[in-house]
């Protein structure tokens, strides 16, 4: 999964998030646009969590690799 889609979706669970808001501060709010509103953001987090967990072991690996080369340059050079 790449950053913009990470990056993509926080804004529009933080859009949703103000809908909600502006939603429940009205002398009425429409509980079931409410709903719809809270299971679109609740599925928007879901996607994130996701992303966030695929993508932390490729960024461990990395991480592994970049620190594996590193040791064999250091004990090159010594």
């Amino acid at each position: 999964m790449s950053f913009k889609l990470f990056k993509s979706l926080l804004l529009k669970s933080s859009l949703i998030q103000k809908e909600i808001d502006r939603e429940q501060k009205r002398t009425w709010p429409d509980r079931f646009r409410l709903i719809k509103l809270k299971k679109i953001r609740l599925s928007i987090k879901d996607k994130l969590q996701t992303i966030i967990q695929h993508s932390l072991p490729v960024h461990l690996l990395q991480m592994q690799r970049q620190n594996i080369q590193l040791r064999k340059t250091l004990s090159k050079n010594m």
